[in-house]
């Protein structure tokens, strides 16, 4: 059983009005996102305006075969 990696970081700053509309303005936290889920892992944003942000982001040991699922995406792109 593969151990996983996750890296957990957080500030005191604006947060955000919403997860959706800055998932959206770029592509950043979008193509983190689909990179994590390329390789099986996962990514969780916490945030509320006036009280910050939290990521996690959770990379397993034992990433899935990443050749695939790069191909699969750029078909679709």
């Amino acid at each position: 059983h593969a151990q996983e990696a996750i890296l957990t970081l957080s500030d005191d700053g604006q947060g955000f009005e919403t997860l959706h509309d800055e998932m959206q303005s770029g592509f950043g936290l979008q193509g983190m996102q689909e990179r994590l889920e390329l390789l099986g892992g996962s990514m969780e944003i916490i945030s509320e305006p006036g009280q910050g942000t939290r990521l996690r982001v959770v990379v397993p040991g034992q990433p899935r075969n990443t050749t695939t699922a790069i191909v699969q995406e750029a078909r679709y792109s």
